[in-house]
């Protein structure tokens, strides 16, 4: 296995976020995990039938997978994605991000952070900037999906609510 240790292109290099194993973790998955599944079940192995999706830390390593193994995951998903992160926002402007075949699902509650004082704070606004770059990206808006839940906090109810809307943006044929 190649494992895949450092940044991908884009990142800054004294981020204090390269700490915590992302690399190796998205290329575990994407050099274990996956082909074992495409070898074991009936699968479309393409990256436009290969998704990645998590919630608040998952949904970051989510997107961040899309930068570092493009020619894996082509459906990301981020339900409450953990944007606010130091450099995160900076990364995602740089990252090459293929547009062929991609789709996104970015979803986060109107609550999320209103009770922090630290950077979570902007947990919010930080997830729109995300979806913004996206599209001044050049993604399609109909491949980028934007969900806000009114009320709704970081919690596994709102994350739970939303993971099939989500699949279905992805998904859809």
């Amino acid at each position: 296995m190649n494992i895949r240790r450092g940044r991908p292109p884009g990142w800054p290099s004294a981020s204090p976020i390269s700490g915590g194993n992302g690399a190796v973790y998205v290329t575990f998955v994407a050099e274990r995990v996956k082909p074992y599944i495409d070898r074991v079940y009936r699968t479309k192995a393409d990256r436009g039938h290969t998704g990645m999706i998590g919630t608040s830390l998952g949904g970051l390593v989510s997107v961040f997978a899309a930068g570092l193994r493009p020619d894996v995951f082509g459906r990301i998903g981020s339900i409450s994605g953990s944007f606010w992160y130091e450099d995160f926002i900076d990364y995602l402007r740089k990252a090459p991000l293929p547009m062929t075949d991609s789709r996104y699902y970015l979803y986060v509650g109107s609550e999320e952070g209103a009770k922090k004082t630290n950077i979570q704070k902007d947990m919010v606004r930080r997830n729109e900037q995300a979806f913004q770059l996206l599209l001044e990206k050049g993604f399609r808006p109909e491949d980028v999906m934007f969900a806000f839940g009114q009320g709704a906090d970081h919690d596994l109810s709102a994350f739970t609510e939303r993971f099939p809307e989500a699949l279905h943006h992805l998904f859809r044929n």
